[in-house]
Order: C-alpha cells, then structure tokens, then sequence
C-alpha cells in the first residue's frame, strides 16, 4: 500500500507516515450523497479502510458519543479482575 511521509508540525518532532487512503466525509455519508457511497464502496473493495472526516459541524455528536464510551471503558477497565472474569467466556473472540 502506498504511503507518504509528512514533516511533523511540531517543531524538532520526527517525520511520519500515512497510509494513502481515500477521505470520506461524513456529513455526506450521512445524507447518503450517491458519490461519497460510491467511494465508500470502492474504499471498502479496493483498499478495506479509509480516513473519515469529522471536521464538520455534523460529526459533533461523535465526538460526545465518543468520550462517553471512553468514560463506560474506563469503569469497566477499573473494576476488580475477580469481577471481570465472571464475564470472560474462554475465547479470544468473545469477551
């Protein structure tokens, strides 16, 4: 998969590298713009990823969305491992 290198913004920070993957944009996503959904299907066929854009007043939501996830992960996490394991099936595919 191609690449391309960028100097870093940061000042005296190390270069680095990102995969060259189509953008999709979710506001248009959202409004199913038949383009966008032609690229996320090409994206999905061709390479299997791609970069979302959430810059849009759109995406907000997601970012709230996101800290609250991040927030139930935390108290999971922090829990007591004798707790945990009464949820752990034996499989590296479930729980």
């Amino acid at each position: 998969m191609p690449t391309t290198t960028y100097s870093s913004p940061v000042r005296g920070d190390k270069s680095f590298t990102c995969a060259d993957l189509p953008t999709l944009a979710f506001d248009k996503l959202v409004d199913r713009d038949p383009q966008e959904l032609t690229k996320l299907l090409a994206a999905g066929e061709k390479e299997g990823f791609f970069y979302l854009d959430l810059t849009k007043s759109e995406s907000k939501g997601l970012s709230d969305d996101y800290e609250t996830i991040l927030s139930v992960m935390k108290t999971w996490f922090d829990q007591p491992l004798e707790e945990k394991v009464k949820y752990a099936y034996g499989s590296d595919t479930q729980g």
